[in-house]
């Protein structure tokens, strides 16, 4: 898998001496995923949090300690009724419960780990769909201005033949050239758009700034969504946001009751061994020892009382946290939706009412104006008017597919279909 998304990458890392591949979003995801540093950095992190939970799990290391004791400076080397060499073994062990409590957090801030790192993969993906259509859009606009400038170049020169003839005015020539010039003005104004879409682009795929990105393929649009409840449900199971708001609570939550066992000591047990010769060097005497140790929370008001206070505010930080999370993904679900519902309505009514009808009002004007029964100015309207919706059909399309990339992201399900064709 890991072989077929750095092979979907590097086709968009195209050589300026070759034909740009054409640009599919979901190749485009892909791509993203694999090149992207941030994203990189951020499942490092997350490598790093899970690292760090089974070291927590485990008790202070065993301490060991070899002591020369009762040893004469001026002979230190020699054997002493006094002297004696000890070896000592100590172990800490924590309260019951302190161990778990800090796996816990640990394994909690994993998770939050992961899911920050889930979150940035999936704001990457809605970026690069959100500047993926910005670039379709621009495409297939440019080509309707292109086809829109073909048809006023056409009305600009009947008009110079008209004025020519003695049939028309100088002002139909001059309006028809302005409105060429604006149409000019908005072609340059798209195609820095496109320009600036393709910059975020390179940037999200570490890609060097200079070769065009492909003819954009974009994918079929679904007919419908899944119900609300279906998309809220799928959201708080999935969402990315939530589920790390919900891991930083369980860690926050996990400290706290690490924090209330801090007051409690500590215990140490311990073991020796120990030797020293016995007197008139009849032998050596050979001695254990046993000994039990507690650490003493003598700073508990300013120290442990600080930590819970610390946990407590965590705590309700990471409350807030939860349902500020909940309440944002709710909120862009039902944003999103009414986006999708919007732009679908309005597609199909500009796609079977309204922009047919608007191609046979310009061509009638086009007609009656070649016959001398329409007006220069209502033919000019009539063909922007239609010129118009044409690229509002357009956006709509673009603003569909960015709602259903988002939902995308916040629901974890396969809404968009990547190998389709967008008619």
């Amino acid at each position: 898998m890991y072989f077929v998304a750095m092979l979907i990458a590097g086709t968009l890392a195209v050589r300026a001496d070759t034909t740009p591949a054409p640009l599919r979003l979901g190749e485009l995801l892909i791509a993203v995923e694999v090149r992207n540093p941030g994203l990189s950095a951020a499942r490092a992190e997350s490598r790093a949090a899970q690292a760090r939970v089974s070291p927590l799990s485990r008790p202070p290391d065993p301490r060991l300690q070899l002591g020369l004791m009762n040893r004469s400076l001026s002979t230190f080397g020699q054997r002493s009724a006094v002297a004696m060499d000890q070896l000592t073994l100590t172990q800490m062990i924590p309260v019951p419960g302190k161990l778990r409590a800090a796996t816990a957090a640990a394994r909690a801030g994993a998770r939050a780990a992961d899911a920050s790192a889930e979150e940035l993969r999936l704001s990457l993906r809605v970026r690069a769909a959100d500047d993926f259509y910005v670039l379709d859009q621009m495409d297939r606009s440019i080509g309707v201005l292109g086809q829109t400038g073909s048809l006023l170049r056409e009305v600009e020169a009947l008009v110079r033949t008209k004025y020519s003839l003695g049939s028309g005015r100088q002002a139909d020539v001059l309006r028809a050239q302005l409105e060429l010039a604006k149409l000019e003005e908005e072609l340059t104004v798209m195609r820095a758009m496109r320009s600036e879409a393709e910059a975020r682009l390179n940037a999200l795929l570490r890609r060097p700034a200079g070769p065009p990105f492909g003819a954009v393929i974009a994918p079929c649009l679904p007919d419908s969504l899944p119900t609300q409840a279906t998309l809220l449900d799928a959201a708080g199971r999935g969402a990315a946001v939530v589920r790390g708001a919900q891991a930083r609570l369980d860690a926050a939550q996990a400290t706290g009751r690490g924090a209330a066992l801090e007051r409690w000591p500590d215990l140490e047990l311990g073991v020796g061994y120990g030797q020293q010769p016995m007197a008139g060097g009849r032998g050596t005497e050979r001695m254990v020892s046993l000994m039990v140790g507690a650490t003493l929370p003598v700073w508990s008001g300013s120290r442990q009382g600080a930590m819970r206070r610390e946990a407590a505010a965590m705590t309700q930080a990471a409350e807030a946290g939860l349902r500020a999370a909940e309440s944002e993904v709710g909120g862009r679900i039902g944003e999103l939706t009414a986006a999708f519902e919007r732009a679908r309505r309005l597609r199909a009514l500009y796609r079977g009412t309204v922009l047919p009808q608007a191609r046979a009002a310009a061509a009638a004007a086009l007609a009656a104006y070649r016959s001398g029964g329409s007006s220069l100015d209502s033919v000019l309207e009539d063909y922007l008017t239609a010129s118009r919706y044409e690229l509002e059909l357009i956006r709509l399309d673009a603003e569909q597919g960015r709602a259903v990339a988002g939902l995308e992201a916040l629901t974890a399900l396969p809404l968009l279909q990547p190998s389709g064709v967008q008619p």
